[in-house]
């Protein structure tokens, strides 16, 4: 039997191994690596101190009642332990447990950090546990840390997983995978109203009119987020959909959509087609018989406090300690950003 040759590998092999590979080489990827940490109402202190999550990161924090397990998400861009150390964060009772999810290098992003509190709370709305607050804004990466990211919380998820703190009921696909988006966002069929068409040098996309909202039919297209100026919120949305493939490159500057896509408003709808910062529902022209213009949704802003929200999650509480820390806290959570 002949014995194996190695193939010869020049000494600058690794070096450009992004570009080609020649031979054999190694590619190593320096993306974070999750640290789940967690502690008990009584230890909190002690883990605060010394539980080395004075980075940045995201945590989940567990409060128990009769009625089941309410949690609520958060982050900080700077350090976890200022963000638990926080009279505020107690709110008026001590969450019965607190997970950390930071990264071995301490080296996530202010964005980063936005990003990963949106993907855990989204998550945890999939398995079905009852969260306080509305769904973290997030934030717009690039395409590269955006995939990182989902790799990052995939990974934390599962950790979490395997010592049974969260997502038990989650299946193993989606656990890995994660939510696409926001529920309801993306549907599985289009459903029937009238058609209104918005035209742009750049994008070519039908809308239906619901009684409630209005959805992107698929196969329109969309301006590359690359090349237009955009909302926080819109931008998220386009970063998830992208990742997902709902969202596919045509062109140098247009993507195209694979599936229904519901919003809430028209100005909405126009912002995702178009870029625009700003929402113009006048752009979409009706391809009906009826030829009635779209219809203006007045927007509706929500302020419910925490608090209010917590106590009623916990006011059958059997804990003898559940009101032993209030201190009035008057934060709402329309759009709340823990940044």
């Amino acid at each position: 039997m002949s014995a194996f040759t190695a193939s010869p590998v020049s000494q600058d092999t690794f070096s450009t191994a992004r570009h080609f590979l020649t031979g054999a080489a190694v590619v190593v990827l320096d993306d974070p690596v999750p640290i789940v940490k967690t502690a008990g109402a009584d230890a909190l202190g002690t883990f605060i101190r010394h539980g080395c999550v004075d980075r940045p990161g995201a945590y989940v924090a567990f409060w128990n009642s009769p009625t089941g397990t309410t949690a609520y998400v958060g982050q900080s861009g700077v350090s976890v332990a200022s963000r638990l150390r926080d009279p505020k964060f107690r709110l008026f009772a001590r969450p019965a447990r607190v997970v950390t999810v930071t990264d071995d290098q301490g080296s996530l992003s202010p964005a980063q950090a936005r990003a990963v509190e949106r993907i855990l709370h989204l998550t945890l709305v999939a398995s079905g546990v009852r969260i306080l607050g509305d769904i973290p804004a997030g934030a717009v990466v690039t395409d590269t840390e955006y995939g990182m990211l989902r790799h990052f919380c995939a990974g934390a998820i599962r950790q979490m997983q395997e010592a049974h703190l969260a997502f038990d009921s989650l299946p193993q696909r989606l656990a890995l995978a994660g939510p696409v988006t926001e529920p309801g966002v993306v549907l599985g069929t289009v459903p029937q109203g009238r058609t209104f068409r918005l035209e742009t040098r750049h994008a070519v996309a039908d809308l239906v009119e619901t009684p409630n909202d209005f959805v992107i039919v698929p196969g329109s297209t969309i301006r590359d987020p690359g090349f237009a100026p955009e909302t926080r919120s819109i931008g998220v949305l386009r970063q998830e959909l992208t990742y997902a493939g709902i969202l596919m490159r045509e062109g140098s500057e247009s993507l195209l959509a694979t599936k229904p896509l519901r919003l809430a408003t028209a100005s909405a709808a126009t912002r995702l087609v178009t870029g625009a910062t700003a929402g113009i529902p006048g752009l979409w022209k009706p391809i009906d018989e009826d030829g009635r213009s779209l219809r203006r949704v007045p927007k509706v802003i929500r302020a419910t406090p925490i608090l209010q929200q917590i106590t009623s999650a916990t006011n059958e509480s059997a804990d003898s300690d559940a009101t032993a820390h209030a201190d009035g806290l008057g934060r709402t959570i329309g759009g709340l950003s823990n940044g």
